[in-house]
């Protein structure tokens, strides 16, 4: 089974909010379970993401 983790603990290994990491989820960057009124995320997607480099990706490499 994965590891969850709350949101606090996302936006600490993340650097960010918690506001910042709700509005990564709302965006579609980040997946999140939700188990009554709170949200869980699995750590391996979060380190994922931490991973990834910062800033918009350079002209001409989206997909279209």
């Amino acid at each position: 089974m994965a590891d969850l983790i709350t949101t606090r603990e996302a936006a600490a290994i993340l650097g960010v909010s918690p506001r910042r990491v709700r509005a990564m989820v709302e965006a579609g960057l980040l997946q999140a379970r939700k188990v009554g009124l709170h949200l869980f995320y699995d750590e391996a997607d979060v380190r994922a993401v931490e991973r990834r480099p910062p800033g918009r990706p350079p002209p001409g490499r989206h997909s279209e």
